[in-house]
C-alpha cells in the first residue's frame, strides 16, 4: 500500500462535503483532502507544491484514497460502494501525477 503522511490530513468539525449531499449518521468531522494528494506530489517532485484542498467526509476521503490505490496498482480490487464522484476525484489526481 502507498504510504502517505496521515498527519497531513486536517480534520475539522463537520461543515460539508463536496462528495455527498446527504450523510447519515451525520459525520463528526470534515477532512480536508488535497486535490493533488501530498504523497503523489512528494513522489513526483520531492516536495508539496499544490496546497489546494476540498472538504470531504471521512468515508468519502477513505474511498478516494482507496480508488487512488487501485488506479495506481497498489490494491487490486475496487471495493463496492466507491462512488462515481470519489472515482472521478482519484482519476483527476492520477492525471495530475502523470502530466
Amino acid at each position: 500500500m502507498i504510504e502517505h503522511n496521515e498527519s497531513a490530513t486536517r480534520a475539522i468539525p463537520f461543515s460539508g462535503c463536496v462528495l455527498h449531499r446527504i450523510h447519515f449518521p451525520k459525520p463528526v468531522r470534515t477532512h480536508m483532502h488535497h486535490t493533488f494528494p501530498q504523497f503523489l506530489q512528494l513522489r513526483k517532485w520531492g516536495e508539496v507544491r499544490d496546497r489546494r484542498t476540498v472538504k470531504v467526509c471521512a468515508t468519502g476521503h477513505d474511498d478516494v484514497h482507496h480508488a487512488l490505490n487501485v488506479l495506481l496498482g497498489t490494491e487490486k480490487v475496487m471495493l463496492p460502494g466507491v462512488g462515481d464522484k470519489e472515482l472521478a476525484m482519484a482519476r483527476e489526481a492520477v492525471r495530475m501525477y502523470n502530466e
